[in-house]
C-alpha cells in the first residue's frame, strides 16, 4: 500500500500550506490510522490539496492516484471521506472561473493553476476502471461519490474538454524521480 509515494518529490511541490512535505505522512495516517486519526488524515489533507473544498494545488495530482489505492481498499477507515475529498477534486474549477474572468490580456497569469486543473482531470481520468469498480460498491457512502465523479468526467477529456474519443497516452508524470 502506497508504494511509490517516495518516488514523488513532494518537497518540491507546493500545497496550500506550502511545500507538500506533510502529504505522504497525511496519506500514511489514512491507511495505517485508527477511525478517527484517518478521518482527521483526511480533513487535513483536504486542506492541504483542496483548499476551502475547491481549490487544487501543484500537489493535487500527484496525490490522486495515491487516494484512489486507499479508497480501494477495503480495511480502509475512512473511505467515503476519501471519496468525497475525490468529488471536490474533481469538482474544483476555481483556477479555470478566474482565468475566463479575466482580460485576454491577463490570461497567461493563470497558465499555472490551469494546468494543475487539467493534470488532476488526467489523473481522475487515469483511475476510471478504480472509480467503477468503487461505484458499484454496496456501501452508499462510497458508491454515490464515485458515481458522481464518474459523472463529471463523462463526455470530458483529461483537461476538462469535450471528447468523443478516449486515446490512450503515454505521459512521464513530472512530479516523480527519475
Amino acid at each position: 500500500m502506497l508504494k511509490g509515494i517516495h518516488a514523488v518529490r513532494w518537497h518540491e511541490l507546493q500545497d496550500a500550506c506550502g511545500p507538500a512535505r506533510d502529504v505522504p505522512d497525511l496519506l500514511s495516517r489514512a491507511a495505517w490510522g485508527d477511525a478517527p486519526s484517518s478521518r482527521d488524515a483526511i480533513d487535513r489533507l483536504k486542506d492541504h490539496i483542496c483548499e476551502l473544498g475547491f481549490v487544487v494545488r501543484e500537489a493535487t495530482a500527484p496525490t490522486i492516484p495515491f487516494l484512489v489505492e486507499l479508497a480501494e481498499a477495503p480495511h480502509i477507515q475512512c473511505r467515503p471521506e476519501i471519496l468525497d475529498l475525490l468529488l471536490s477534486i474533481a469538482r474544483a474549477n476555481q483556477w479555470s472561473n478566474a482565468a475566463a474572468a479575466m482580460p485576454s490580456d491577463r490570461a497567461g497569469d493563470y497558465a499555472e493553476p490551469l494546468d494543475w486543473e487539467r493534470a488532476c482531470r488526467s489523473a481522475l481520468h487515469d483511475a476510471a476502471p478504480s472509480l467503477q469498480k468503487l461505484a458499484s460498491s454496496l456501501e452508499s457512502d462510497v458508491a454515490q461519490p464515485a458515481r458522481e465523479i464518474i459523472q463529471l468526467l463523462k463526455g470530458s477529456d483529461d483537461s476538462g474538454r469535450q471528447s468523443h474519443e478516449h486515446a490512450p497516452r503515454q505521459r512521464m508524470d513530472p512530479w516523480m524521480s527519475q
